[in-house]
């Protein structure tokens, strides 16, 4: 198919003193110039469409961050309502006299003057437990730690509750081991022995261990640590023993420190309270007192009448 040519056009252009080969040549340069346009508006045409994508990706973006933030908006409020059912469940035992284990625990870790207040330390609660309690108690234990603010407490609250519930399996094991060979003898109450360790290292434990603040536990913990370390002739097995009992040894010391903090805010409180109340005796004593003499005034005065009427008397006979 020929190459379409306008007739009319090329005679004109003759007519105007242009060549043949001039004319092609023309012609060549307006068909490049408007490749060059077509191919200028085609990647005009696909940078507008590069910006619209990434404009839509932009938005999107923004969408899911203000989803996110919104979800965990919603979960930070979910979180705060459940806790606060939970402070309102157990503020409601405690005023009917039927607290729980948790309820006394939540009501030590917000000091105020009123109600009374567990002077003992926070592990003592597991003591007599048993092990569905202390199940229940584990799982209250967890949902604090999930939900309040206090975490360093309820962490350490969580260790001492593994061991004790370990403890009590041990002890509950050997019984039955024990009921196999002879008569079943009534329940002992848990000793002081560690769960997972060997007896003979038992007075190892207390001995190095009993008594000391955290901040020491944490230095014998990084020095057991490091003679794990050495690679010299160690006893691993007794040192790992001794290393798995101290994560407990420190997480009591931790809730005696957390104690002595929350015992001291309350004596804190009860002097503060003590100061108000005294100053409220000693300002109801004034108003007293002031009344006292408002209401002898008056008698007094009739008194002083009296006396100066009689003078008169006196003096006129």
């Amino acid at each position: 198919m020929e190459r379409f040519v306008w007739k009319k056009k090329v005679e004109q252009q003759t007519e105007q003193g242009l060549s043949q080969r001039q004319l092609a040549k023309l012609e060549k340069k307006k068909r490049k110039q408007l490749q060059l346009e077509l191919q200028k508006a085609k990647e005009r045409r696909e940078e507008r469409e590069e910006e619209k994508l990434r404009w839509e990706e932009e938005m999107r973006r923004v969408q899911r961050d203000r989803e996110a933030l919104t979800y965990q908006d919603w979960e930070q409020k979910e979180a705060e309502f459940h806790l606060e059912q939970a402070k309102r469940r157990a503020e409601i035992r405690i005023a009917e006299g039927r607290p729980r284990p948790i309820d006394i625990l939540y009501k030590n870790l917000t000091p105020s003057a009123e109600g009374d207040f567990d002077i003992q330390e926070p592990y003592m609660i597991f003591q007599d437990l048993q092990l569905d309690e202390l199940k229940e108690l584990r799982q209250d234990i967890r949902m604090y730690l999930e939900l309040d603010s206090n975490k360093d407490f309820w962490e350490a609250m969580l260790i001492v509750c593994d061991d004790e519930m370990a403890r009590y399996q041990q002890q509950r094991q050997q019984q039955q081991s024990h009921h196999h060979h002879h008569h079943q003898q009534p329940q002992q109450p848990r000793r002081e022995t560690d769960a997972g360790v060997h007896s003979s290292i038992d007075a190892d434990v207390v001995r190095i261990f009993h008594g000391k603040t955290f901040a020491e536990l944490q230095r014998l913990q990084q020095n057991i640590i490091a003679k794990l370390n050495s690679g010299g002739a160690v006893d691993v097995e007794y040192w790992e023993s001794l290393l798995k009992r101290l994560v407990v040894y420190m997480a009591q010391a931790r809730l005696r420190e957390i104690h002595e903090d929350l015992l001291r805010q309350r004596l804190a409180l009860l002097r503060q309270r003590q100061q108000e109340q005294r100053a409220e005796i000693d300002h109801s004593i004034e108003h007293y007192q002031r009344k006292i003499q408002e209401l002898h005034e008056p008698a007094l005065a009739t008194k002083q009448l009296e006396g100066t009427a009689d003078e008169h008397r006196s003096e006129e006979h």
